[in-house]
């Protein structure tokens, strides 16, 4: 597995910070299959859940 970028990086701490939620904003993954798109879903919504007490997630195929 290759390690993210720093534009990468700057990207998932700017969403750890959970702002987009209460903005009422989505978070959409777009990329090559196996980079890592639905491992940062889930950690981001976990995070979400330890943070603020609430997630939702719509996973699509």
């Amino acid at each position: 597995m290759r390690s993210a970028n720093p534009a990468d990086k700057r990207l998932i701490d700017e969403l750890a910070e959970l702002d987009f939620i209460d903005r009422g904003q989505s978070v959409v993954f777009i990329g090559q299959p196996a980079v890592g798109k639905s491992a940062v879903a889930e950690s981001l919504g976990l995070f979400s859940l330890a943070e603020v007490g609430h997630f939702s997630l719509a996973l699509g195929d």
